[in-house]
């Protein structure tokens, strides 16, 4: 089912899980807020390794259960119970193991990296030779390429037009 097309790891997991009674863990952010609050996963839910451990994790919670009701009630529990903001730990009927509510980081779990902004920026290089010299410059530190030689350049906040005069 994977290898159709727009069908990704969790959809996959669901369908066969819900129309087949696979045993294949359905993952979405209330499960990897569940399964980090409740194991004490400080591994990014969105890093490489964080998937792998979420994955194993979760595909070893799953085997000897009915896999449909499973996956139903684990997504339910983290949409209803285990809620990302104020979550209703107090009536948890698991929070005697909870390690997220026993060492006070229901706040922090489940870890999740930031995006990096990507800033675009154009670099509009000169070049200049003469006598046989071609001009380069050192470039500043604390900035791209820091330290590395390089053409003059005008950098812009756009694309640079063709018939741009600077040009």
């Amino acid at each position: 089912m994977i290898k159709l097309k727009g069908i990704g790891e969790y959809t996959a997991a669901a369908i066969s899980s819900f129309s087949n009674n696979e045993a294949k863990a359905v993952l979405d952010g209330n499960v990897f807020r569940v399964l980090a609050r409740y194991f004490g996963v400080e591994e990014p839910i969105n890093s490489t390794g964080g998937k792998k451990i979420f994955t194993t994790l979760a595909q070893s919670l799953i085997e000897n259960q009915q896999p449909s009701l499973y996956n139903q009630a684990i997504m339910e529990f983290g949409a209803l119970q285990c809620k990302p903001k104020s979550p209703a730990c107090q009536v948890c009927p698991v929070q005697l193991g909870c390690y997220a509510l026993k060492h006070s980081k229901v706040d922090v779990l489940p870890v999740k990296l930031k995006k990096v902004k990507v800033k675009e920026r154009w670099f509009n290089y000169f070049i200049g030779i003469k006598d046989g010299y071609i001009l380069t410059k050192q470039r500043n530190p604390g900035d791209i390429w820091q330290q590395l030689f390089d053409f003059p350049l005008i950098e812009t906040a756009e694309k640079p037009n063709a018939d741009d005069p600077i040009l």
